[in-house]
C-alpha cells in the first residue's frame, strides 16, 4: 500500500489515503488537503473546496459592491452640499482611505480568487503547489 501513496498517520491512528494530510489545527485528516484557512476556520479539502470556492466569488462581489458603492456615495457628497470647507476635506480625506483599504482588500481577494482557478484547472492543491510535491494529480476543471 505504501507504493500507492498510503501512509500511516501516528496521530490519528489510521492509515491515510494518497492526498490526504494531517491538520495541525483542526487535529484531524483531511481528504485532498488544501489548507487550513483561518477566515473560516476550517480546513479545505476534497468535500469544501467547491464552498471555499463560492466563499472567494461571494467575497470578491462584496469588495466590488463596497468599492463602488463608496465610490458612488463619494461622487454624490461632493457636489457642494457641505455647510463648511473643512467638513468637506475631512470626509475627503476619509474617503480615500476607505477606498484604498477596501481597494487593497479586493485586489487580495481577486488574487487568491485567480490563484486557486489556477490550481482547480491544474488539479493541484495549495500544498502540493507551494511544496512542489506532487503524489498523483486529481481531475482538473478542463479534463
Amino acid at each position: 500500500q505504501r507504493n500507492r501513496g498510503f501512509r500511516w498517520c501516528e496521530t490519528c491512528q489510521v492509515v491515510r489515503p494518497p492526498r490526504a494530510s494531517h491538520c495541525r489545527d483542526c487535529d484531524n485528516c483531511v481528504m485532498t488537503f488544501d489548507h487550513h484557512c483561518p477566515f473560516v476556520n476550517n480546513c479545505i479539502g476534497q468535500r469544501n473546496y467547491c464552498y471555499f470556492s463560492s466563499f472567494l466569488v461571494s467575497a470578491m462581489c462584496l469588495g466590488i459592491a463596497v468599492v463602488v458603492g463608496f465610490v458612488m456615495w463619494a461622487s454624490h457628497r461632493g457636489d457642494g452640499t457641505d455647510d463648511t470647507r473643512t467638513s468637506r476635506n475631512i470626509w475627503v480625506y476619509v474617503n480615500y482611505v476607505v477606498l484604498v483599504g477596501a481597494g487593497l482588500a479586493l485586489l487580495g481577494v481577486i488574487c487568491l480568487s485567480l490563484f486557486h482557478t489556477y490550481l482547480a484547472t491544474c488539479g493541484l492543491t495549495t500544498r502540493e503547489a507551494l511544496t512542489r510535491r506532487v503524489n498523483d494529480r486529481g481531475r482538473t476543471l478542463c479534463a
